[in-house]
């Protein structure tokens, strides 16, 4: 297959991983739509190069030299369109930075992801490990994902339930691992105030009625107080994994550790309570 002009050569993606780490992709593809990124697969596959999918960079260490293809699908488009009622249809390209997608929607009044401020990455990525941050999963509000498959270049959407969404865990980390190229996404949204303040320290921040920016606001505080700006201090951000137990077993912990934190895991597959 004849090479396209969007392909480039020896890019430098030290500036494209949080850690700031040396390292040059042999060859590099910034896919502008699905169509594109259709097209870079079968290139790919009628060359037998590695493939690899490069989103925000974060928690991600890089070697000094990627072989193969180095694929980043860009997509920056959102849209909102009015749902039932007071609820709001937000339809995300992959490459839409996160914080930039929560950022609009605050500002828009639309409810549903405000405590989900400040993660790293792109909206792409966040359905492959559920994101989620203060008591708010991505499972709460993901209506779609949209993807095209790496093994025939078609597109395919799944439903929230398909994607099988769990503690920091779906379908997307298990039998489409490494399979597909997650392209857009849709949640709901509302314009009805729904404030999530039951996690860690978070109702001590802001006031008994808080508003959306009020929450929004302390959330990015919180976070900035724990962890630098990768801009300014490489570093891979935070990517620990809370232990999940058994209902029992967090019971005797909890007499055990009074002060142990302890929450339910509503999307967890085992239902357990997480502690941590």
């Amino acid at each position: 297959m004849r090479e396209p002009a969007a392909l480039e050569y020896a890019r430098d993606l030290s500036r494209a991983n949080t850690m700031a780490l040396p390292c040059v992709a042999e060859r590099f593809w910034c896919a502008r739509d699905s169509a594109e990124v259709a097209v870079a697969l079968r290139l790919a596959n009628a060359n037998d190069w590695p493939l690899s999918v490069l989103g925000g960079g974060s928690n991600l260490l890089l070697p000094a030299h990627l072989v193969g293809l180095v694929l980043v699908p860009e997509l920056p488009d959102i849209t909102f369109t009015s749902g039932e009622g007071e609820s709001v249809v937000v339809e995300v390209g992959a490459g839409v930075g996160w914080h930039a997608l929560v950022t609009a929607c605050v500002e828009r009044g639309l409810w549903g992801i405000e405590n989900l401020a400040l993660i790293p990455g792109l909206a792409g990525a966040a359905p492959i490990q559920n994101i989620g941050a203060y008591g708010v999963e991505l499972s709460d509000v993901l209506l779609w994902v949209e993807f095209v498959d790496r093994r025939d270049g078609q597109c395919h959407r799944l439903t929230s339930a398909s994607c099988a969404l769990g503690y920091r865990d779906s379908v997307f980390k298990r039998e489409l691992a490494n399979q597909v190229v997650i392209t857009r996404l849709a949640l709901r949204l509302s314009r009805r105030a729904s404030p999530q303040l039951g996690y860690g320290v978070l109702a001590e921040r802001v006031s008994k009625r808080p508003e959306l920016q009020e929450i929004f606001s302390a959330i990015c505080a919180i976070r900035r107080e724990k962890l630098p700006d990768p801009r300014e201090l490489p570093n891979a951000g935070s990517f620990f994994k809370n232990p999940v137990v058994s209902a029992s077993r967090a019971a005797q912990l909890a007499q055990r550790y009074p002060d142990l934190p302890c929450y339910p895991s509503s999307t967890a597959r085992s239902s357990w309570p997480r502690v941590g």
